[in-house]
Formats: structure tokens, sequence, C-alpha cells
């Protein structure tokens, strides 16, 4: 739910921990996950044979938001496996927690061993 000039956390769902909003202004701010391309890796030792340099969908400094009313939408845009691997903690760091509960962000990176994407994960408002 979005009042205006009042928090709202939860976005006003029913008990749900999630998205919170705050109206000032007559703008509205959604919270969401932040997620920035730190570096991208190729380590042709552990590579399987068909892969011969870093991931090809990703490049670093790309940034993603986290959508829906939680936050826990994927970014559109993503790799699905890396989304995968970062989701629970995006979940958290959109919905306001901190990750082990005590670090407003994260480093993460998808599962891929052969050419590892690094994330760095953050909280983040965009505009609703």
């Amino acid at each position: 739910m979005l009042i205006k000039g009042v928090f709202v956390p939860g976005g006003g769902g029913a008990g749900a921990a999630g998205a919170a909003f705050f109206c000032a202004n007559e703008v509205c701010m959604k919270r969401c996950c932040k997620i920035t391309v730190l570096k991208t890796n190729y380590d042709p030792e552990v590579a399987p044979d068909w892969v011969h340099r870093p991931c090809v969908y990703v490049n670093v400094g790309d940034v993603y938001y986290t959508g829906g009313e939680h936050g826990d939408k994927a970014p559109e845009g993503l790799c699905y496996m890396a989304w995968e691997s970062l989701r629970t903690i995006a979940v958290t760091i959109a919905s306001g927690g901190k990750v082990f509960g005590e670090y407003e962000t994260y480093t993460g990176c998808c599962p891929n061993g052969g050419r590892p994407v690094v994330f760095l994960l953050e909280p983040a408002e965009l505009e609703e």
C-alpha cells in the first residue's frame, strides 16, 4: 500500500516481509536490490574444453535491479543461473534485511566454476 509521506513496511502486503515504499512530494520509491557486475573471470585449468573465454552474457559494470512487490523477481536480462545463486541474498537485501544479520551489501558469484562472474548486491530505491 502506498500512502503519501508514510513509510509502509512490507509494501502493505498481508503481513509478509517484502519491499517497502516511501512516498513524499508525490514521488513513491520502491526498495529493491541493485546487482552490479564487478568482475568476469576465466580459468582454463578448471573450465570445460568447450569454454574458452569469460561469460558472454554480462559485462563488467552492468547493473540490474530486482523486480516484483517484494524484490523477488529476477532482473530482466540477468542469467537465470546467476539469479538462482544470488536470489536469497537479493531478496533479503530488497526487503531491508541484513546479510547474515549484519551486512547491508554482499559480494557473490554465479556457479559457473570455469568462468564465474562476481556481483555486488546492495540496497537501492527506484521511483514507483
